[in-house]
This record gives structure tokens, C-alpha cells and sequence, in this order.
């Protein structure tokens, strides 16, 4: 059996989860030459094929009715190919308001997956403690490995004007409805500044110099991200966000741009004045954007700062692709890419959706 490593993502098109927790770390560890690959479910009817795979990796909605995980794991132990579950959200305790409510399974499913599974990966200390000590999951290692951003994915664009932005997905709008009174005091205070939002149906009245777009494809993402001058990151203090990361901070940080965030998941990495400003209650929310909005020299500082801290702590590189690795194969001793049979036509270098 080769090392091959092989992930499973089961949304078309993929869902922003599987872009930050496997498509984008897979590619990294291609580039740093390891025998990684994506594939759609589809393609491995009946695990035909997994004979060839080390490692079967799958996302957390991974089991679509309550008999899958007992049939993977068995189809799974008759090849010899570990298991490892990928989770990066708090699924028990979702918001009424939260859009995945209703088409998430069961959370009792997942748990009865993870159990089952060879290792389980989070992207947080909070979300491995909550698995293993109020979930009771002890039979199998938890591995944090933090979401991270590749070098370059996000590109800074020049505007012509003071660009602040709020961006994120519809599972977002009871965070968002925390900030909606100092937003609209900030959009009369500030009309030369454009207000840029985009992804949650937030009710705001027309402006002049606001700017509201829906939930965009990946690269329209990527591209408005590259807009935004001042990031405005709300959580609020709710069971569900304490398992998130700070995401939209390491984001926007990637191309230096400053931000105003919660104390929620943010106030344990960021130093407030230094890499972000920390906002706690709605007039906080507006004083500290202001600040950000009126000095130039302010938003430099932080700007740099948080570009040094994201290069230096929370981008993929050689060493966390190997942690990575090691976390997918289970070894002490991590290895690196080696020729095998090819499974597909391409070249085992490139990462491919089939």
C-alpha cells in the first residue's frame, strides 16, 4: 500500500468548509511533493479503488443517513485504510437563525462517525476539548490543525475609496444583527467611505455608499475580499461560535488589512491596538471602526503588524504540511511522497476534482 491520502468532498459546488479544510491544505501539501488527492464521492463507488489509499479522509457531513458510518468503517477494515474525520464547527449547538439547521443530519449520526473513525482533525484546542470531554470521544487521537490561508490566495486590490467591509456566509446574520446599530450609524457618520457587504441577507436601508452583494462564487469571494481596507469580524459570545477560529481575521490579515473584531475566538490570538482592535459592545463597534476610518497611520500599523503575525504563524508551509501528514497517516515518523501505480492519469503533483 502506498501513502496516499485521499479526501472526499461531498457538496458540488464545494462548500467554503471543504475549500479551507481540504481543498486548500491538500493543495499545499501537493506542492510540498506528498501524494494527496481530492476526489468527488461518485467516484469511489463502493471504495473499489481503496486499495490504493493510505488514508480516506472525509469532511464533517460526511454520513447521509444513520447505517453509513458502521458500512464505511467496514468496507474501509477490509482494505486497511485509516480513517480520519475532519470537523471545524460546534454542530450541537447551532443558532435557530443558522442556515444549516435544518439540512445538517442528526448530530447524533456524526457522533457515531467519529467514534468509529481512526483520528478526527479540528481546527481548534476548544473543538478537540469539547470532543473528548463532553462528547466522550477517547478512543482515537484528536489533532488540531489550524485553518491557515496559502501565499497569495487573496490579492489586495486598489479602490478609489475607503473600502470597510463585512463579509461572510448567511449562517452569519444573528452575529451580524449584533453590529446592525453602530453599521448604520458608521454608513450616515462616514458617506465619503464605501460600506462594502456581502453573503447575509442583513436588513440595511439604500445608501449612497453602501454596496450589498450576495453570496458570491469562489474566486468573486477571493476578489471582493481583495476590496476591503477596514474588516469588520462580529461573533457573538454563543456556544456555537466559542468552536470557531478566527478565519476572516487570518484572511484579511494574509494581505494586511486591519480589523475590528470580537472578543469571541479573536481575543485569544489577536493584541488589541497592535493586530486588531477589539470591539465588545455595539458602541464599541463603532468607535473603534472610526478610529480605523479617520487615521491612516493606524490602519498602516496594524495593517503591517497583522501581515508579520499571519506570514509568520498562520500560512501553510513546509513544516505544517508535515504535521499535517503525520495527523493523516498516524505514524510517528512522517514520510514524504514516493513513486507509486498511478490511480489516475495525472500526475500524483497536481490536485484534482474528479
Amino acid at each position: 500500500m502506498t501513502d496516499r491520502v485521499l479526501a472526499i468532498i461531498a457538496t458540488q459546488p464545494i462548500h467554503p468548509t471543504d475549500r479551507w479544510r481540504v481543498e486548500l491544505p491538500f493543495r499545499a501539501l501537493v506542492q510540498h511533493g506528498y501524494d494527496a488527492w481530492v476526489s468527488d464521492p461518485k467516484f469511489l463507488a463502493g471504495f473499489q479503488n481503496a486499495t490504493m489509499i493510505r488514508t480516506l479522509i472525509q469532511p464533517r457531513l460526511c454520513i447521509n443517513n444513520d447505517a453509513g458510518a458502521k458500512e464505511i468503517r467496514r468496507q474501509l477494515d477490509s482494505t486497511n485504510t485509516r480513517w480520519v474525520i475532519d470537523l471545524d464547527d460546534r454542530l450541537d449547538h447551532l443558532p435557530q437563525d443558522n442556515e444549516y439547521n435544518l439540512s445538517n443530519p442528526p448530530w447524533s449520526w456524526t457522533v457515531r462517525a467519529l467514534k468509529r473513525a481512526d483520528a478526527i482533525t479540528v481546527s481548534t484546542e476548544a473543538l478537540k476539548d469539547w470532543l473528548r470531554w463532553e462528547q466522550h470521544i477517547d478512543n482515537c487521537p484528536i489533532v488540531v490543525l489550524p485553518n491557515r490561508v496559502l501565499p497569495g490566495l487573496i490579492t489586495k486590490q486598489p479602490n478609489e475609496r475607503l473600502t470597510v467591509g463585512l463579509i461572510g456566509s448567511p449562517s452569519h446574520l444573528h452575529d451580524w444583527k449584533m453590529i446592525r446599530p453602530a453599521l448604520v450609524k458608521l454608513i450616515a457618520r462616514f458617506p465619503e467611505v464605501r460600506f462594502l457587504v456581502m453573503g447575509c441577507p442583513i436588513d440595511l436601508e439604500d445608501s449612497p455608499n453602501l454596496e450589498t452583494l450576495p453570496v458570491q462564487t469562489w474566486g468573486g469571494y477571493l476578489r471582493v475580499m481583495g476590496q476591503v481596507d477596514i474588516g469588520l469580524c462580529p461573533l457573538t459570545p454563543s456556544v456555537f461560535n466559542r468552536g470557531k477560529s478566527p478565519l476572516k481575521w487570518v484572511e484579511w490579515g494574509s494581505i494586511g488589512v486591519p480589523c475590528v473584531v470580537s472578543p469571541t475566538v479573536f481575543g485569544e490570538v489577536v493584541q488589541h491596538g497592535v493586530t486588531a482592535l477589539l470591539a465588545d459592545s455595539v458602541n464599541d463597534w463603532e468607535q473603534q471602526a472610526a478610529a480605523l476610518i479617520q487615521n491612516p497611520d493606524l490602519r498602516h500599523e496594524i495593517g503591517r503588524a497583522v501581515k508579520h503575525e499571519i506570514e509568520h504563524h498562520w500560512t501553510e508551509n513546509a513544516q505544517t504540511c508535515e504535521a499535517r501528514w503525520r495527523a493523516y497517516i498516524g505514524d510517528n515518523k512522517w514520510t514524504s511522497a514516493r513513486p507509486s501505480e498511478r490511480l489516475w492519469s495525472e500526475s500524483p503533483r497536481s490536485l484534482s476534482l474528479a
